[in-house]
């Protein structure tokens, strides 16, 4: 099985695949995605997985690594610490920005896990309230 991680500007298959990872009241709205770099994760040819990053708007020494979705046919292959390491790597070409950050929800212990196999850490974000755990790390 062949696995090729790629960026990309085709909003149809990032949405196509966020509906197939996430109910819809867990989907983003196009004003969210089109403000994103994206990636897409295919499995022979595929696509399987996707992940999307920005600049933050309120700090532009962060790059928010925003959502990561793996179909679960395509789960245990590490496609989301690949999507992660993809995203860290474009990060680091960003002029000007230091850290990565990102959250996951308490229930998710699989993506948590990835991103501390990441070298993410957990830290307190100001602008936020209980819910949700954030995670970062240095470029």
């Amino acid at each position: 099985e062949m696995i090729r991680i790629r960026r990309t500007n085709d909003l149809g298959t990032v949405r196509a695949l966020e509906a197939r990872c996430f109910v819809e009241s867990d989907r983003a709205t196009l004003r969210q995605i089109e403000r994103c770099t994206w990636w897409v994760a295919t499995l022979d040819g595929e696509p399987v997985a996707y992940a999307w990053a920005r600049v933050c708007q309120t700090d532009d020494t962060l790059v928010y690594l925003a959502k990561c979705g793996v179909l679960p046919k395509a789960r245990g292959q590490r496609l989301q610490q690949r999507l992660i390491r993809a995203r860290l790597a474009w990060a680091r070409k960003q002029p000007g920005r230091t850290h990565a950050i990102t959250y996951t929800l308490p229930h998710n212990s699989p993506s948590s896990n990835n991103l501390i196999r990441c070298g993410f850490e957990t830290y307190h974000a100001a602008w936020v309230g209980a819910g949700c755990i954030y995670w970062r790390r240095a470029l």
